[in-house]
């Protein structure tokens, strides 16, 4: 599981283990997940087909306060990337996380490439685990790091935006969530940002450069927006949260939408309400060909840690949802999941 010695040493050992473009949840049983607004809180390798965690991995004592910042995951269920804030250096110490037999970690490995995290970390591992994109802290630009040689190619905002949320879709496409910081009277006109697609094979350049996919101020059903986004390996498929408002109730709801024309096509959950502090739902996996997804729309007081949950965790096949008992911790609509669990 170890993989190749990495180059220059870095200290990076490759993904080595795909999986088939259509597999089911339990081809990928394993996520890493990260406690947040507890920084003292180690992360942890859960099982999520029996709720199991294997074993919990603690921050290294050069990370100051002692815990993770945000964590992801290649495509091949077993290798991750954590990263923890290193104090007063304002640089995060990047850590690469193997898992073995059984879903047992390998030792942690510190990675010699510090960059700089925005302050809400926005953070993703390439399917085949070679590159990460990071939202730099200071002006939103986003950064592509070759991992085995520690190369990075950076794209800078051309006017003045807010980098949301990184997900690739493929290997050469990097797909950015990001709002423009506009004047009061443009944002009366309506929302502006959305997601779009960079390519991350060039040397760098300008985020104006990404392709919009679907903006801001897309709707489906009445619903709108789209929140922390999932795309497949593949790029074939995005899974995001569409939102509501009717009267004082908030509503959620998980729409697939095409990866080639940005397109929403089906809602592929119920919806349900949520405050945004403690029920949200939202899509957590999903297989490389973008053909089957595990959602978590949970409500307050009710877990998906809980087999007997009203509203688990459902994986999509063939166009239909079904139910699985899938044991995924449920996170508040306001904090961007995708940094604090890796899948």
């Amino acid at each position: 599981q170890a993989g190749r010695p990495a180059a220059h040493g870095t200290g990076w050992r490759p993904a080595v283990r795909p999986i088939p473009p259509d597999a089911g949840i339990r081809a990928a049983p394993y996520f890493v997940t990260l406690r947040f607004q507890q920084v003292h809180e180690p992360a942890a390798v859960t099982d999520a087909l029996t709720g199991k965690i294997i074993a919990t991995i603690p921050a290294p004592v050069v990370v100051d306060p002692p815990g993770f910042q945000a964590v992801s995951a290649a495509a091949d269920d077993r290798t991750f990337v954590l990263a923890g804030d290193r104090q007063p250096s304002d640089q995060a110490q990047l850590y690469e996380l193997q898992l073995g037999r059984g879903g047992r970690p390998l030792p942690l490995r510190r990675l010699r490439l510090p960059v700089s995290l925005a302050g809400l970390p926005v953070f993703a591992l390439s399917p085949d685990g070679s590159r990460l994109a990071v939202a730099v802290r200071h002006d939103s630009a986003v950064e592509v790091i070759t991992l085995a040689t520690g190369r990075s190619r950076l794209w800078r905002p051309a006017d003045r935006r807010q980098v949301t949320g990184l997900a690739w879709a493929g290997e050469q496409t990097l797909a950015v969530s990001w709002y423009r910081i506009a004047s009061a009277l443009a944002r009366k006109v309506g929302p502006s940002g959305g997601l779009g697609l960079l390519s991350a094979e060039g040397p760098g350049g300008s985020l104006a450069e990404a392709r919009l996919l679907i903006p801001a101020s897309v709707r489906f059903g009445g619903y709108r927006g789209v929140i922390n986004p999932l795309v497949s390996a593949d790029g074939s498929a995005i899974f995001a949260t569409m939102t509501q408002d009717q009267g004082p109730d908030h509503w959620a709801v998980v729409v697939q939408f095409s990866g080639r024309t940005g397109k929403p096509l089906r809602m592929v959950s119920k919806a349900i309400m949520e405050s945004g502090m403690g029920r949200w739902c939202g899509a957590v996996w999903a297989d490389p060909a973008g053909q089957r997804a595990a959602l978590v729309c949970q409500t307050e007081g009710v877990s998906s840690q809980s087999p007997t949950a009203s509203r688990p965790a459902g994986q999509r096949a063939n166009g239909r949802f079904h139910r699985v008992d899938l044991h995924v911790p449920d996170y508040n609509e306001s904090v961007p999941t995708s940094t604090f669990i890796g899948w």
